[in-house]
């Protein structure tokens, strides 16, 4: 090569078979070495090679005692010849590769047959870049003049192995596409398996798919490749998935399957285009999973009652899937669900005899729990939180859970269990528990009030506790029947707030409440926000359709004139339809451009019986006199302080102990002025200062 490199480049008035020479020394290394390719010596030479040929065979004519226009330039014979040379030459590679395959068959040829390719296909492309000029000055102006058989080097090249080469060998017994397909099947069936060989012969399908007018499609790829290998596919896996279902369990079936699928879908990346591949995996799928689903629902319920989790996990990936590949298992898992709890509680009630009495509140709530713990792990980390998978298990832990009455001879209500278990453990003193013990106890007690009866709500609630002499506000005159779900959290927190405040009254301000619940009842889920007056009447439409006023006021203890003005919004909003004297009915067919729904209604609407008394007066005024004291001290504190800063400062001091208004505060500001506690700047309005 260095030779070549450095032997003088032929000018563009040399004699053709000198050039010639010179460039077939240049592509003589560059087909033999492709990976090596030229020196930068090298390969500039060949390109100003051809560069000088191209120029030195444009002539301008229009000269001197021409006949022909000045400007205009034409062509002299060397290009032709130089095209129809490597045509020859480019036939003569191919022949002589062609000739050395002429013993191998199968895989050797495949083998061969990808080398080969990988090896012309390369260094067709470095010599296309070398007759850049050729291509540019010659070949694009006769292809402008419609010849359409001269085609760009590397064009040309690819033509003439699709001719020479590949026809001529796929019309013979030694077809290289089954080769193909053999090698594929060899790696599905586990076998490693040369994958740059595949990718290789398939790279030159693709490439070859140029016709004869030099346009690009995947004609030779779909023929020679693409059907056959679909169809191999197809009937690979039709005689896989029949006989690994008839010789292996459905757990071997999972996971034979899964990794199936798996091995597949690397194949179907290296084998078929983007736009082609949905196709056969939705045929293979078809195959694997939706050909076996009933097998897989039939043994659902055993994996689940077996606690083959990991089965479990398999079985939802390959039924995910396929739309509703799930759906039978819905209420399969339901069911399981609801008879494990129901069996738990039965067994508990039998293990101490006939005589159990009535049911501790501690083992009660364990059993419980881990029946509730152990089928929600399985949702959360084997169903991927599949919201079904959540609403079935939500449902049947709203079967065995929230029961009327404890089962066996206990009489006890569960929300009264609940409460005695969290009280027990709020009694207990703190060197009687173990570490942690409490909190865990509470979490099981909290995790157990979580589901809910059917159709009714999800309850969301907090708790704020408020100074007595701060905030103005005034517990119900009347009584209230708080709903069971609230009665045992708030019972439970009253208990662990007068243990750590002894000597402090705890009054629940139920007339202030708000309360979200979420509605499961309508085609749509929405979010009503109530007060807590609104959710115990909605709540008791869990039982029964309809309620008149009467009863509603009975079972919640609420007066009947504030009962009216509390289920008002509700009508107004068509929640509820009032129907004949004083009764209401639920409405099925409720509807609300909006998610969230406001029904909850202010405390002076609906509240006008609580009349003000001195205790609120006093509240009113020991809230103002803080205000005051806060301003005064602030301004002490700064010897002198703008207003606007001073009233940020008293937010600030003030914001853990009550919220005052801006103008609460501008009006503490002017009476600590004229009770001369402070005083503003002669001159600075905005600056105020302290007086001693």
């Amino acid at each position: 090569m260095a030779a070549y490199a450095e032997s003088p480049i032929p000018t563009g008035d040399a004699d053709f078979q000198t050039i010639w020479t010179f460039i077939k020394q240049g592509m003589d290394h560059i087909m033999t070495n492709p990976q090596e390719s030229l020196t930068n010596n090298g390969y500039m030479g060949l390109y100003t090679c051809v560069y000088n040929f191209c120029n030195g065979s444009l002539i301008l004519s229009g000269a001197k005692n021409s006949s022909k226009p000045a400007g205009r330039t034409r062509l002299k014979p060397g290009c032709p010849e130089l095209y129809s040379n490597l045509v020859q030459y480019f036939v003569g590679y191919i022949v002589k590769i062609r000739d050395a395959s002429d013993s191998l068959t199968n895989e050797a040829l495949l083998r061969y047959y990808a080398r080969e390719w990988d090896r012309y296909s390369m260094s067709v492309t470095h010599v296309d870049r070398a007759f850049k000029p050729f291509n540019r000055y010659w070949v694009v102006r006769k292809t402008y003049e419609g010849k359409n058989h001269v085609y760009p080097v590397s064009t040309l090249a690819i033509l003439l192995w699709k001719r020479d080469f590949f026809v001529s060998l796929q019309k013979t017994s030694r077809n290289i596409t089954p080769s193909v397909l053999k090698l594929i099947e060899t790696r599905r069936q586990g076998v490693n398996a040369d994958e740059s060989v595949v990718k290789s012969v398939l790279n030159s399908f693709v490439s070859l798919g140029m016709d004869e007018n030099g346009e690009a499609s995947l004609g030779v790829y779909e023929e020679h490749f693409e059907e056959p290998f679909v169809a191999a596919t197809e009937m690979f896996y039709v005689t896989e998935s029949q006989v690994l279902s008839a010789k292996t369990t459905l757990s071997g079936y999972l996971k034979r399957a899964e990794e199936i699928l798996r091995v597949e879908k690397d194949h179907i990346q290296l084998c078929l285009d983007t736009n082609k591949r949905e196709r056969l995996t939705s045929r293979c799928e078809q195959l694997l999973i939706r050909d076996h689903a009933e097998k897989m629902w039939d043994g659902f319920q055993q994996l689940l009652e077996n606690d083959q989790e990991e089965d479990l996990e398999r079985m939802y990936r390959l039924l995910a899937r396929n739309p509703g590949g799930l759906d039978p298992l819905y209420p399969k898992f339901e069911a399981v669900v609801k008879h494990a709890g129901q069996v738990a509680i039965a067994n508990l009630v039998r293990k101490d005899g006939p005589n159990v009495g009535v049911l501790k509140p501690k083992l009660y709530i364990d059993t419980l729990f881990y029946v509730y713990h152990k089928y929600q792990s399985i949702v959360e980390k084997r169903f991927n939180s599949n919201k079904a998978f959540v609403s079935a298990f939500g449902k049947a832990c709203q079967s065995f859970i929230n029961s009327s009455t404890a089962p066996g001879e206990s009489t006890s209500n569960v929300s009264q269990i609940l409460v005695n278990q969290v009280d027990g453990l709020l009694r207990k003193s703190s060197e009687s528990l173990g570490n942690g013990e409490l909190e865990h106890g509470l979490n099981q007690t909290a995790v157990i009030l979580k589901p809910g009866y059917p159709g009714e709500s999800s309850i969301s609630f907090d708790f704020r506790v408020c100074g007595a002499f701060i905030w103005p506000l005034k517990p119900p005159s009347h009584d209230f029947v708080v709903p069971w779900k609230l009665k045992s959290l708030s019972t439970a927190f009253s208990s662990f707030y007068q243990m750590r405040n002894s000597g402090r009254v705890l009054k629940w301000l139920w007339n202030h409440c708000k309360s979200e619940l979420h509605t499961n009842y309508l085609s749509r889920s929405y979010i009503l926000v109530t007060s807590s007056y609104q959710m115990a009447i909605l709540l008791q439409y869990n039982s029964a359709e309809t309620h008149s006023l009467g009863e509603l006021s009975t079972v919640t203890l609420i007066p009947r004139d504030l009962l009216s003005r509390v289920l008002a919004p509700l009508v107004k909003l068509k929640i509820l339809i009032a129907e004949g004297h004083e009764h209401y009915r639920l409405n099925f067919d409720f509807r609300s451009d909006n998610t969230r729904v406001y029904t909850d209604v202010a405390l002076e609407a609906v509240e006008d019986d609580i009349k003000t008394t001195e205790d609120d007066v006093k509240a009113l005024e020991d809230r103002k006199r803080l205000i005051q004291f806060t301003v005064s001290k602030c301004v002490k504190d700064y010897k002198r302080i703008k207003t606007q800063s001073l009233i940020q400062e008293t937010l600030t001091r003030l914001n853990n102990r009550l919220s005052p208004t801006i103008k609460e505060i501008k009006v503490a500001i002017e009476v600590c002025i004229e009770k001369e506690y402070i005083g503003r700047v002669e001159g600075q309005r905005d600056t105020l200062f302290h007086i001693p």
